[in-house]
């Protein structure tokens, strides 16, 4: 039999620092100024925004599974700073700034994956530049830009039809970080380039209202999210004060708490972030002091994401039971299962792997977890060629 050693996991020794970090990918083959990046079928899109030349009408695709891009058919009109967003497995493509003289458009046009084509749709009611637009509730929502700051709408495109609805509650939406999942339409930061901010808002559809969550670390202004799953978004980059960050942080709706996690390589804003599979992007850009910022193109795929974005791992029934309670964390096996074959493993957001104690009493493994630190955990449990994931929350 084992004996049981208690280990406190404030005092954890980090061994392996930054396990798993950005990893560069194929750049994007020309310099777009706020294109539409979406994430369909397995594959980014990068439409049109802003070219060396003006306005671009490129429609680029990144296959992840041969790091390369291609060039499909090309958007159906010139826009800087569109917007748009994949809803119903299709590119909705809408708005912008006419090039080179700014004439706001209301164009609105469906770019379908199957054949290949775009196909014009509904326009929108008020022609805009300068705004957001996301994928919820199996609709387009279209929000802020000029001239109408708090501007939010939606289209259906089961009625071909648009519907204004609440205000925005502010008018810092511009560049602000905005993302959504099957929970609601988030918002972080925005504000300008002279004046960031650090708020943050959440849609509730039921009551038609945008309600405040607490504010980021920093304010920040165009930096990027993308949600992982209903429970947490992953938010990076951004300007403030002089500084281009690289800092990024992960949002647990729940818990309404910011935690850090990986950096990036450098800092930027202006970039688009997407996810693919369990691997998060990071396309183009902006960064005076970084050559090539404006067609960087980097990776971040952690495994301490995989529970978060919902992987599955091939397995048989648990074979065990986990509970946390009154600062101690355990594991009880069940009976007949090989616990010297047992590896138990602890990382933190950025990857790193932390001292634990490792030693089993019968079937009863148990962690002193006093944890007050401002982060997540990801607990690995190998066994005999199988590996389970436990997500591990503050108390």
């Amino acid at each position: 039999m084992k004996k049981l050693v208690a280990t406190c996991l404030l005092s954890f020794l980090i061994i392996d620092s930054y396990a798993q970090n950005w990893q560069t990918k194929a750049d994007v083959p020309v310099n777009l100024a706020f294109p539409v990046v979406v994430s369909l079928n397995g594959n980014i899109h990068v439409l049109a925004g802003g070219g060396p030349g003006g306005a671009s009408k490129l429609h680029l695709r990144y296959k992840p599974s041969t790091n390369k891009w291609d060039t499909l058919a090309p958007v159906p009109f010139l826009a800087q700073q569109p917007a748009g967003a994949v809803v119903g497995g299709k590119i909705h493509y809408c708005g912008g700034g006419y090039p080179n003289s700014g004439t706001r458009l209301d164009k609105h046009f469906v770019y379908d994956p199957d054949s290949a084509k775009w196909f014009q749709d509904t326009k929108l009611p008020v022609a805009i530049a300068i705004h957001k637009a996301v994928e919820y509730d199996n609709k387009l929502y279209v929000m802020s830009g000029q001239p109408d700051k708090a501007l939010f709408e939606y289209y259906d495109p089961n009625s071909q039809s648009w519907v204004q609805k609440s205000a925005l509650p502010d008018q810092n939406f511009w560049y602000g970080a905005i993302t959504s999942n099957s929970k609601g339409i988030f918002r972080f930061g925005g504000g300008g380039f002279g004046a960031p901010t650090a708020a943050a808002h959440a849609y509730n559809k039921t009551s038609d209202q945008w309600v405040s969550i607490p504010s980021l670390p920093v304010a920040l202004h165009a930096a990027s999210a993308v949600a992982l799953n209903d429970s947490l978004i992953f938010i990076t980059g951004g300007y403030s004060a002089g500084t281009t960050y690289n800092k990024s942080y992960i949002y647990h709706i729940r818990k309404q708490l910011y935690y850090p996690t990986n950096v990036m390589p450098f800092g930027t804003n202006y970039h688009s972030l997407v996810l693919v599979d369990d691997c998060i992007y990071s396309v183009g850009g902006d960064n005076s002091s970084v050559t090539g910022a404006e067609t960087s193109h980097i990776m971040l795929c952690n495994p301490q994401y995989k529970w978060a974005v919902g992987i599955k791992e091939s397995k048989p029934d648990k074979i065990y039971t986990i509970s946390q309670s009154f600062g101690k964390l355990k594991l009880e096996f069940k009976p007949g299962t090989k616990t010297n074959d047992i590896i138990l493993e602890l990382t933190d957001l950025k990857g790193r792997k932390l001292s634990i104690n490792n030693e089993i009493n019968g079937i009863l493994w148990e962690q002193n977890f006093n944890n007050n630190a401002n982060t997540l955990y990801l607990l690995t449990i190998k066994y005999q060629g199988l590996t389970y994931y436990e997500k591990i929350l503050p108390f």
